[in-house]
């Protein structure tokens, strides 16, 4: 065989194994986090009945928004998909304190097919520091 000929056997192989396998934000990969999201924060022992609406970019990047009806609470979500693990950082203002500056961390295992977001949430809002569980579905 020819030189050639076994270079371009080889490029096509990468090729094919290197299109095989989704990443995030790909069509296809299991653990994107895409739409509209319903579910609850519980934050000190409180259930706070909640939504967020997510979009995973290609490398994995995460933006997105969540609303807290009951508090009058809407944020702007960023974050990141690393395999079936999602983390999200929220600022938001809290009409209902008056603080301006409460930022919500979300660490949280991603169900199959993106449907579900569980795991832990730590909350700061103006020098008062809470912690929790997250759990969405869509």
């Amino acid at each position: 065989m020819n030189t050639r000929r076994l270079t371009a056997i080889f490029s096509v192989a990468l090729l094919v194994a290197c299109a095989g396998t989704p990443g995030p934000g790909d069509s296809g990969y299991l653990y994107n986090v895409i739409g509209p999201y319903s579910g609850q924060f519980v934050v000190d022992g409180q259930a706070l009945p909640s939504t967020m609406q997510l979009e995973t970019a290609p490398g994995g990047a995460v933006t997105g928004t969540f609303r807290v009806p009951i508090m009058g609470i809407t944020g702007v979500l960023e974050g990141t998909v690393i395999d079936d693990q999602l983390t999200l950082t929220g600022n938001y203002r809290n009409p209902e304190t008056g603080c301006d500056s409460g930022i919500a961390e979300v660490t949280a295992t991603i169900g199959e097919d993106g449907t579900s977001i569980q795991g832990r949430v730590e909350v700061s809002e103006c020098g008062q520091f809470l912690s929790g569980t997250a759990r969405f579905s869509r």
